[in-house]
């Protein structure tokens, strides 16, 4: 199959992002909590946006929409029902036009701190990114919230992954396999290689470490699916329309998931090398910067669990200050597109 020409898509390997974030310098300077961890302990994820489109609307006990009310109660979602008959925002207008008709559809929009900056900010939900569109039953509304291959995302997360590799694979078995072996490679040498902070440089009592309920190890799993498994519909949908341009790859693409389901950027085809996955790896495992969650560069991914009760109360991090915050500059790893 005929792929994409590769050379127009500049490669930024190893350049990466330098963005300024709000730290409180002492903070910055004592905090070796590796930014996996951190973002375990302390980086609430924000609820995605299902807005339900129905001629006349319909009531939320409807049993249909019981999948979602339930998640809303949950926070992981924020819920809304409108009227398909009368006007609407042109986002939720278009949807409605493709995939409308007598039944409901359910428009899924990516977080409102996800796409604040990519989209300019502001209040106006209608410029925010669309993740996900579905005719709507019981079956597709539970499918927003869960499904196999997220699920086990999750478990791997709540049993002390420092972060989770997700490979969406292509019709292509060769590259499939070449990416694969990559990646399977890397993250191997990377548990081997990676040392994290011991309880003396994390300035914590011993038998902390043996306290806290999610143990802090290094592991990197690795979840592959095809991109067009219909079980996996939302999730690849998710993944692919994270960033502008990569349903136009029919290549493989892995992202890396850690803390409560934040997603780097992609890397795509030839961009799954070694080199960019020890780049994204050296973020995640490096010293955290603390605030940083609101300008990463990653978005969170729908995890439907309950991070209060799979980290419990005995925290390897501290709160982050309040005060006397000051500018300073980060490294991100970017997203990387093949040569």
């Amino acid at each position: 199959m005929a792929t994409m020409e590769r050379s127009t898509r500049p490669s930024l390997a190893g350049s990466g992002i330098a963005i300024i974030v709000a730290l409180s310098a002492a903070t910055a300077v004592a905090c070796r909590v590796p930014v996996f961890r951190y973002a375990l302990e302390r980086w609430a994820p924000a609820p995605y946006d299902v807005v339900v489109l129905a001629k006349e609307g319909m009531p939320r006990t409807d049993p249909r929409l019981a999948s979602l009310v339930a998640a809303e109660g949950r926070g992981v979602v924020r819920l809304e029902v409108a009227d398909a008959s009368r006007p609407l925002a042109s986002a939720l207008a278009a949807a409605w036009t493709v995939h409308g008709g007598d039944g409901p559809v359910a428009v899924v929009r990516y977080p409102r701190s996800a796409t604040a900056a990519r989209d300019g900010g502001g209040a106006d939900g209608d410029r925010r990114r669309v993740a996900h569109v579905t005719r709507l039953d019981a079956i597709s509304a539970s499918a927003i919230t869960a499904s196999p291959a997220r699920n086990e995302i999750g478990r791997h997360l709540v049993s002390g992954a420092t972060a989770v590799w997700v490979l969406l694979e292509t019709s292509d078995a060769a590259a499939n396999a070449t990416a694969r072996r990559t990646l399977e490679d890397a993250l191997a040498r990377a548990h081997d290689t990676i040392r994290l902070p011991d309880a003396a440089e994390l300035a914590v009592d011993p038998t902390l470490l043996d306290d806290v309920r999610i143990p802090l190890e290094i592991d990197f799993p690795l979840v592959a699916l095809p991109r067009d498994d219909a079980e996996e519909a939302f999730l690849v949908d998710c993944l692919l329309g994270s960033e502008e341009d990569l349903r136009g790859y029919d290549e493989p693409i892995a992202f890396p998931v850690f803390g409560r389901g934040v997603v780097l950027h992609a890397l795509v085809g030839r961009g799954i090398t070694p080199e960019n996955i020890e780049a994204a790896h050296t973020f995640i495992t490096g010293a955290c910067s603390c605030l940083v969650k609101e300008q990463n560069p990653g978005f969170d991914l729908l995890l439907d669990v309950d991070w209060a009760a799979a980290v419990g109360d005995v925290l390897v991090s501290d709160p982050p200050s309040s005060v006397g915050t000051k500018p300073k500059l980060l490294t991100i790893p970017p997203g990387t597109r093949p040569r």
